[in-house]
């Protein structure tokens, strides 16, 4: 929902809020793959071993698509403040204060 939030406002607290959450979820994510994948191997008859592994795999390829999007648009924040000279929030960095006097 922060998101959503984030694309209607553009207000970068909720791109942050956004991407925090969803670097959780994708933990959670890779993590539940791993427990499948050690369940899908067994000869157990176990309820996650009956997941089609191509609905397995293209939820996987979803979710990587879902975070990559999300960082090119972060980065893309980020760097459209960089451009702009809109330097609130950075830590200063000696070597950008240096360019940014001679430049």
């Amino acid at each position: 929902m922060s998101w959503v939030i984030y694309l209607i406002s553009d207000e970068e607290v909720y791109c942050w809020t956004s991407t925090g959450a969803l670097v959780g979820i994708a933990t959670l994510g890779f993590t539940m793959v791993i427990c499948w994948m050690g369940v899908y191997r067994e000869m157990a008859v176990l309820p996650e071993r009956h997941f089609p592994v191509p609905m397995v795999l293209a939820h996987g390829i979803l979710a990587v698509t879902t975070v990559v999007l999300v960082v090119l648009t972060v980065l893309g924040q980020i760097l459209r403040r960089l451009a702009s000279g809109d330097l609130r929030g950075f830590p200063p960095v000696p070597g950008l204060a240096l360019q940014a006097r001679t430049g």
